[in-house]
């Protein structure tokens, strides 16, 4: 998991922010799986795409990741996370 908040904040997946009046917030959950390559070696992936998003999206910060002091803030996300719908 902490591998994961890494990559996603080195790529700038989201800021963290005040839930503006009148936006919804997301819950997150963290799903696992095990990725192959063609030679059945563990392949790594991360959890965000490369593609930017025009919506205005607000999800949690996910469980045992908030920031002391800002534990009423939200993450805006400024790319997609995959199972995002």
């Amino acid at each position: 998991m902490n591998e994961e908040i890494n990559a996603i904040e080195r790529n700038k997946t989201w800021d963290l922010v005040e839930l503006p009046k009148g936006k919804e917030v997301i819950g997150v959950k963290w799903v696992y799986k095990t990725k192959s390559n063609a030679e059945g070696k563990i392949e790594r992936q991360s959890a965000f795409l490369n593609g930017v998003l025009m919506e205005e999206v607000y999800i949690e910060k996910p469980s045992g990741y908030e920031n002391k002091g800002q534990e009423d803030k939200v993450c805006r996300l400024k790319k997609a996370l995959y199972g995002l719908k």
